[in-house]
């Protein structure tokens, strides 16, 4: 069986080499096509309209700024089957995260308690009971509080769960990475952890959210799942390191950097820092490819429905479109251009 079933909707492009926000020497080899949604200007005005309305958005230069990364692009090229609904939601979501992200500062000090603070008000709302109030109200937790009662609504108790769970360890290893700040970590020690930061886990799980279909919790929890999900989050993380390299050399993030943790960890150049982990990029893609097909095969033997194996061949698209798509936008946003200025704009925590 084709672990690649062919795509249900949106647009396809010819895979192309891209060099925009390539460091030099950089030439990474992505296998699979670049597909695009429909739905992605759409999902721009309602996404920016929606972090005006929760003041996530206030300020001239937070719009340009935000406009500048063209989240909605992201999220066409990485939710390519997703419907115009789906969509919209990923892109208000995917908005808020980026936005958050980047008010996790390190180098801006007397922040470390409302860091805390709104990192596990932001879980809490995923593990309270409907409805309730907010233990901790700012423009990011009541616009988190939105988000995440809209996702409800249409998803399994198993899968909200699993969703809630991922984001959890995504928030609050953003914690752990700002106790590191001043030191570095091994390779060994920094895959781990950017497992976690990179967000991509519960990025996958919106991939089933955007498109109206869910994995059976039973192949969820399988460990051939998981592991083809890591070596996706892996490609996903690497080849971001890759682009963002500069940028975060410039904001003093060189802990948070793959390419530099291997500059660091083995005293050699940055050009040979970024083929180590252009080739770690490429193994993690093969990686992909072959827990796929022994994922395939593993469902053929437990005997699911045809709902259920067409929604695990379909979390696989989810998974190449997000290799792909990653890459594609990361190439043309301006996220990774534009490393100069202060963190962020408006203050979402306090």
């Amino acid at each position: 069986m084709n672990p690649f079933p062919s795509p249900a909707h949106g647009s396809s492009h010819t895979r192309e080499r891209y060099s925009k926000n390539a460091p030099s020497g950089v030439d990474l080899s992505i296998p699979f096509p670049v597909r695009i949604s429909p739905y992605r200007e759409v999902a721009r005005e309602a996404a920016l309209s929606w972090l005006q309305k929760h003041e996530i958005l206030r300020s001239s230069e937070a719009v340009a700024e935000w406009r500048s990364w063209d989240v909605p692009l992201m999220m066409a090229v990485t939710f390519p089957d997703a419907t115009e609904e789906g969509l919209i939601n990923a892109a208000k979501f995917h908005s808020l995260a980026f936005l958050i992200d980047d008010q996790f500062d390190p180098e801006e000090q007397g922040r470390d308690k409302l860091l805390h603070g709104v990192a596990h008000e932001m879980v809490a709302i995923m593990f309270r009971q409907h409805e309730a109030p907010l233990g901790l109200s700012t423009p990011a937790t009541r616009a988190y509080q939105d988000i995440w009662r809209e996702k409800q609504y249409r998803m399994s108790p198993a899968w909200c769960d699993r969703f809630a769970a991922n984001c959890a360890r995504w928030l609050l290893a953003y914690l752990r990475e700002t106790a590191f700040v001043d030191q570095w970590l091994t390779v060994e020690d920094y895959i781990p952890l950017r497992r976690l930061t990179v967000g991509i886990h519960w990025c996958l799980d919106q991939s089933e959210w955007t498109a109206g279909f869910e994995v059976p919790a039973h192949v969820a929890a399988l460990p051939a799942f998981q592991a083809m999900r890591n070596d996706t989050v892996d490609a996903v993380a690497f080849t971001n390191d890759i682009q963002s390299e500069l940028r975060e050399k410039a904001r003093h993030e060189a802990q948070n950097n793959l390419v530099l943790t291997l500059q660091h960890r083995y005293g050699c150049s940055l050009p040979e820092a970024r083929q180590r982990a252009a080739i770690m990029t490429e193994q993690a893609i093969a990686g992909f490819v072959r827990r796929a097909t022994e994922l395939l095969d593993i469902c053929q033997d437990m005997h699911l429905s045809t709902t259920e194996l067409q929604a695990v061949e379909t979390s696989i698209e989810g998974c190449r479109s997000w290799i792909a798509g990653n890459y594609y936008w990361g190439e043309h946003t301006g996220r990774y251009r534009h490393i100069g200025g202060p963190a962020y704009n408006d203050d979402i925590l306090a």
